[in-house]
Formats: C-alpha cells, sequence, structure tokens
C-alpha cells in the first residue's frame, strides 16, 4: 500500500511512525514489571499461613472441650426458663401490686453446704417427685412436655420428652409397682374452644420403666380425676378416683374406676356411688381378687352449711365387679399412707416428722433420703390475701401463685439443720390473671 503513496505525503507518514514509536516506548518503560518473590517473602507467606492454621486449630480444640459444658448448662437453662424455676423476675418488673398485707417469706436458718446451693439457686427440685434413688421433674412448655430424672446431687441424668397442645398438665401423683416401674397420674385442663367460659379436663396415666423410658400414655374419660390410688393386680392396675358430677352415670361427684393392663390398655372402667351425695374414696386396698375400697360419703342438707358423712366398703373384683357393698364406720376406714420413706420405712404424714408442719401451707412436698439427714422440699404459699383491682367485676384467685420453695434439712430425728429458700411466684401468671380481671 505504501508504494502507491506520493512523494509529498511519504514524509508525514514517516514522522506519524515515529510518534507512535516513541508513545508505545514511553507507555512501556512506565509499566513496572513485578520482580520474582524472594526466599524472604516466602517465609513470611508460610508463617502467616501457619499461624491461620493454628488459631483455627485452637478454635477447633475449644469447641470440642466446651461440648461437655454447654450439654451439662442447655438443659438446665431450659428447665430454669420453664416453670418458673429459679429466683422470681419480682413484682416491679412485671408491674404486679403486692397483695395485702404483704409476702410471708419463711426464715432463713443456719448455713446451707456449698453441694447444694447451685440445685438451690436454679431450684432443680421444683416440685420433683423422688423416684428410688433419683428424682423426676417435669415441665410443661407449649412447645413440649419433658421429664427431667436428677441424681441426689443434682446433675441430669437423662430426660424424655415428647411434643404436645397447650394443654395445662400437672404432675399429680406417682406409683412405684412391684417391678420398680413409675405410673405418674397427671391432671390436664384445656379451654373449651366453643365456650371461653368452660375448661375441660380428664386424668392422663404415663408408664416409666427403669430406664425412664415411657411403657404407656394414656387419657381417660373427660371429667375424671383425682387418682390417688393405685391397685396392682397379676394383669395389670386398678386405679380408683373421681368423676365430675356432669360426667357420672348417677348424680353429684361418683367414684370413677379404671382397669389398666400392664401395657397401657384401658380394659374396663366404672362408675360407682350413691345418688344424691359427694362420693370419694378415703382409701383402697389390695385384695387376692381385687380391691376393697373405702368410700366416703359427703351429705348435706339444703340450706345447712354443715355435712354429715356415711363411709361404705366396697368389694370390687379385678373385672371391677362389686361384690359387696357394706355400711361401716369412720373408724373402720384404715389409715392412708404410707407416703414418705426414711431408710425404708414409711411415714403416713410429715407431721410424724416434722412437728411444726403445717399441710395447709405446703404443697408439692417430697422428704430426700441422703444417709446422715433428710432434705426436705416443698412449695409454701408466700400470700394470704388476693389482689382485686379496682372496678373488676371477676374475683379470680391470684394468692395461690405467690409461692417460695422451702429447702429445709434434718436429721433423722426430725431436727432441723439448715433451711432457705428460693422464690418460686409464677409473675407471669398473675400479671394474665390481673389482665383478665380488666377484661371483666
Amino acid at each position: 500500500m505504501r508504494m502507491n503513496i506520493k512523494p509529498e505525503n511519504r514524509r508525514l507518514l514517516e514522522a506519524l511512525d515515529y510518534i507512535d514509536d516513541k508513545i508505545v516506548s514511553d507507555m512501556l518503560a512506565e509499566v513496572k514489571v513485578p520482580e520474582p518473590i524472594s526466599p524472604v517473602r516466602d517465609k513470611k507467606v508460610t508463617r502467616r499461613s501457619l499461624r491461620y492454621f493454628l488459631t483455627l486449630a485452637a478454635c477447633l480444640m475449644l469447641l470440642i472441650a466446651a461440648v461437655p459444658i454447654i450439654t451439662y448448662f442447655v438443659p438446665r437453662i431450659g428447665i430454669i426458663f420453664s416453670g418458673n424455676a429459679g429466683a422470681g423476675s419480682g413484682t416491679d418488673e412485671y408491674d404486679i401490686p403486692i397483695p395485702e398485707g404483704g409476702l410471708n417469706f419463711i426464715e432463713h436458718v443456719g448455713e446451707v453446704p456449698e453441694e447444694f446451693k447451685e440445685i438451690i439457686e436454679d431450684n432443680l427440685f421444683l416440685r420433683a417427685y423422688v423416684y428410688g434413688d433419683h428424682l423426676i421433674r417435669y415441665v410443661w412448655t407449649k412447645e413440649e412436655h419433658v421429664f427431667y430424672f436428677f441424681d441426689k446431687s443434682g446433675n441430669i441424668t437423662r430426660q424424655v420428652g415428647y411434643p404436645e397442645s397447650e394443654k395445662q398438665i400437672s404432675m399429680s401423683r406417682k406409683f412405684i409397682d412391684s417391678e420398680d416401674n413409675m405410673l405418674v397420674y397427671f391432671a390436664v385442663s384445656y379451654q373449651d374452644k366453643n365456650n371461653d367460659y368452660k375448661m375441660v379436663s380428664y386424668a392422663k396415666i404415663v408408664k416409666f420403666d427403669t430406664d425412664g423410658k415411657i411403657v404407656f400414655d394414656i387419657n381417660l374419660p373427660e371429667g375424671t380425676g383425682g387418682f390417688d390410688y393405685m391397685i396392682e393386680t397379676d394383669d395389670g392396675y386398678i386405679f380408683p378416683g373421681g368423676i365430675n358430677e356432669k360426667k357420672s352415670k348417677t348424680h353429684k361427684e361418683d367414684v370413677f374406676i379404671a382397669k389398666l393392663s400392664r401395657d397401657g390398655t384401658v380394659q374396663n372402667t366404672v362408675t360407682i356411688g350413691t345418688s344424691g351425695e359427694y362420693d370419694t374414696v378415703c382409701n383402697a386396698e389390695k385384695t387376692d381378687n381385687g380391691a376393697v375400697l373405702y368410700l366416703c360419703l359427703q351429705k348435706t342438707k339444703k340450706g345447712y352449711t354443715r355435712a354429715t358423712w356415711n363411709y361404705y366398703r366396697y368389694d370390687v373384683k379385678n373385672d371391677l365387679t362389686v361384690e359387696n357393698i357394706t355400711p361401716i364406720t369412720e373408724n373402720d376406714v384404715p389409715e392412708r399412707g404410707p407416703f414418705y420413706f426414711i431408710d425404708g420405712k414409711g411415714l403416713y404424714s410429715i407431721n410424724e416428722f416434722i412437728a411444726d408442719y403445717d399441710a395447709l401451707d405446703y404443697f408439692g412436698v417430697e422428704l430426700i433420703d441422703y444417709g446422715d439427714f433428710v432434705l426436705f422440699v416443698g412449695d409454701r404459699y408466700t400470700s394470704d390475701y388476693d389482689i382485686i383491682k379496682d372496678g373488676a367485676s371477676a374475683i379470680i384467685p391470684i394468692k395461690s401463685y405467690y409461692t417460695e420453695t422451702v429447702y429445709a434439712a434434718y436429721t433423722k430425728d426430725g431436727e432441723l439443720i439448715w433451711r432457705t429458700a428460693v422464690d418460686s411466684t409464677n409473675y407471669e401468671m398473675i400479671k394474665e390473671l390481673l389482665e383478665e380481671q380488666e377484661k371483666n
């Protein structure tokens, strides 16, 4: 192409070529070509990488070491923040007024041993039941129901949980059969979806084997409850209790009896009692072919507050057939119990062990045998008055939610060694009840 360019333009093209070459050479001169990495820089990079690796390894080792600690504390945190265990948050945080007359806390005596301080601070034995060498505690949340098994040092040995609805379930009574299995009676209640003013209730029986596994979990009919006795038979269990008057076959509050097989099959249910009276089971004993039930019948006359009592003995066979009904006197009814055991010896009442014990002040009481001494654990009411807000038309019992859990050590002769307590008041429930008062 350049051979055809006119001579007068050739000098111009040569000048342009020179300028292009100059610009390119100047640009290349400004470009900094990286030098090869020196052995010294190689060592710096290696040391930095090694430092990162060692830091990562140390973090991993700390995480592995923390696993037992996390495993130990996480269940305790779940217990503490459910069931209102541990010290209560107080009236200030929830904006709750103090009841009339104030709160009455028990006097602390002596020095709490170091090994019990954490148990008491976290209130781990709140409403726990003695089960052999262990304690079992039931914790209910809206997400699940959990049974925690503790040793006597407060360590969680195992836990059993299963999902459930928002029904309120309280662990009411435990029984131990001849094979050391534990059967627990639960009182279940929930709000009727079709009636805001109606609560539905029924009884639940759960059986645990010696490993803490659930053998069966069965629900009894609506209106049943009050199962304070369990009669073990060769082929199962007899549970005598009560049934709500509207659900009974006769009238008023009759006695409901359920016969369960060892695997939880309901073999039979019957309702017994007398029309027009409040029938309750005063005691129950095992016989060769069933059980003897001692019924206390409370009879009231219209217009009178005083009640008269009648007593009957019911002989019930294994299939719940009633053989005989015999009128008896109050003196013919055997004493209930025993309910508590110390060194294998049964106590019919804590009053036999603690002279100044007042059953009206406590609930959920257990005696835990530690060999050299006995630990008393029980919830105690701290208020004698209900809170009624100005203008509230409904009186809702609130005082029963102000409680403290008492821990007291006694000698085997019933002498007090030390005593303390932790606030177990359900402040959230009190706040909800007060808000309900304002609505009404």
